[in-house]
């Protein structure tokens, strides 16, 4: 069964992208993460799993403008912005370590946070001068470990009951000012988690829980307007003390509003992050189809704030972007009315693959981000090359034709089917770094 995608009028189709890099190696790189470094907003930032770090000149992405060659142990599972510090960003590391990366140094590497536990760190995310990063499962434990960048000798809080299953994804509420610290965690075990980072003791840092029933690839917190926030019932434990909770109405692990969650089934999970009371679940991202344009998801790229920001709905509006095998990709918004009631899948851009444009990427998309100024969008790609495409309706390609029927190609279970590489022996990569 497939639902209907809404074409929106200004739909953009471009029909070839403006600025390509294409990898020279025999042995394609996967393009796994693409970032714009805060400080250098000119700049692209870029990291393959050769492993290498690639920063390059928007203007200008034939060539990186430097390349830092990193040891094979430091294949690099996640990479994010330091607010703290503008012209750093971090990245985390299989090996079990994260590290600080100044563009201004000569060697770029300044810091390296060694985990206590030695597992492997798969997620990273920051707020301030704080760093979370997830752990591997390693025996029966996984370990958010959130360090303090004014004292990085050591973590500054170490949880390991929040999750019993490698821990995927991590991200920060964006609304630093209003729920400060407040962190929200999602794992291989389906558990999508909220912290309070302020507190020590476990029990008390853990605000709530959601359980998805299926491994989580991806979680944020969604655009909302006009949300009807979930009012908390008072807690009726009898063992729970005047401390415990006045600390459950603390203003900060309150109104958190809507949270998402990506599964590695390709579905889509919403809930009210206070209580994680499920708004919707198990979406199939694949279900919807478009025949003019013609679309059809196979797998998620990202979700939420790597994408364009759409106009706002009254409710909740997720903007998801998804790909095919062949190459080709799509934004895409899942909107929720504030009654709950209704949904909608809208389909606002669509971007061909090397089976109509020869400058197109001809593998998985694997990471994205979005210039808001110039109105450019960056995908990386498993063919080893990062494509720029204007999404700017004024721009020339923009509403160009595509062909009106759907792809031949059957639908798989998205990128980690297993399907073989066309060159080399090179084993897959993890669906979602």
């Amino acid at each position: 069964m497939t639902d209907s995608l809404h074409v929106v009028d200004n739909c953009v189709c471009p029909a070839a992208p403006i600025g390509r890099y294409q990898s020279t190696d025999d042995r394609k790189p996967y393009i796994t993460h693409l970032m714009t470094p805060r400080a250098f907003q000119e700049n692209l930032l870029g990291v393959s799993d050769s492993p290498a770090l690639l920063l390059f000149d928007k203007h200008n992405l034939s060539t990186p403008t430097r390349t830092i060659t990193l040891e094979n142990s430091q294949h690099i599972t996640g990479v994010c912005d330091i607010d703290y510090d503008s012209s750093t960003w971090a990245t985390t590391s299989s090996a079990g370590y994260a590290t600080l990366w100044d563009a201004r140094s000569p060697k770029a590497d300044t810091i390296r946070f060694n985990g206590p536990s030695g597992a492997p760190y798969l997620s990273i995310a920051s707020s301030g001068p704080l760093v979370a990063s997830g752990t591997e499962l390693k025996g029966s434990d996984a370990y958010v470990d959130i360090w303090d960048l004014r004292n990085p000798s050591c973590p500054l809080r170490i949880y390991n009951e929040v999750h019993s299953d490698d821990i995927m994804t991590l991200t920060f509420h964006p609304d630093a000012s209003q729920h400060p610290g407040i962190l929200l965690s999602g794992g291989m075990d389906g558990l999508l988690s909220i912290i309070d980072t302020s507190l020590v003791a476990e029990e008390d840092a853990v605000v709530s829980v959601g359980n998805t029933d299926s491994s989580i690839a991806r979680v944020g917190f969604a655009l909302h307007t006009a949300y009807q926030f979930q009012p908390r019932a008072k807690e009726t434990d009898v063992d729970m003390n005047e401390d415990e909770e006045a600390l459950c109405r603390e203003p900060r692990r309150n109104q958190l509003g809507p949270v998402y969650a990506i599964s590695n089934m390709q579905t889509l999970s919403l809930s009210d992050a206070d209580k994680m009371d499920t708004i919707v679940s198990d979406v199939s991202v694949r279900s919807p189809t478009s025949y003019r344009p013609s679309w059809a998801s196979d797998y998620v790229v990202d979700a939420g704030s790597q994408l364009p920001s759409l106009s706002p709905t009254q409710g909740i509006r997720l903007p998801i972007m998804t790909g095919d095998q062949e190459g080709g990709a799509a934004i895409m918004s899942y909107d929720v009315l504030p009654s709950g009631s209704v949904s909608e899948w809208s389909l606002y851009a669509r971007l061909p693959s090397a089976q109509t444009c020869s400058t197109a990427h001809s593998d998985i998309v694997r990471s994205v981000e979005w210039d808001q100024a110039s109105q450019v969008l960056y995908t990386g790609a498993e063919d080893g090359s990062i494509l720029a495409w204007s999404l700017d309706l004024s721009a020339p390609s923009a509403n160009a034709s595509l062909p009106d029927t759907l792809p031949s190609s059957t639908p798989i279970q998205g990128p980690s089917s297993g399907r073989a590489r066309s060159t080399g022996t090179k084993k897959r990569f993890a669906p979602y770094p």
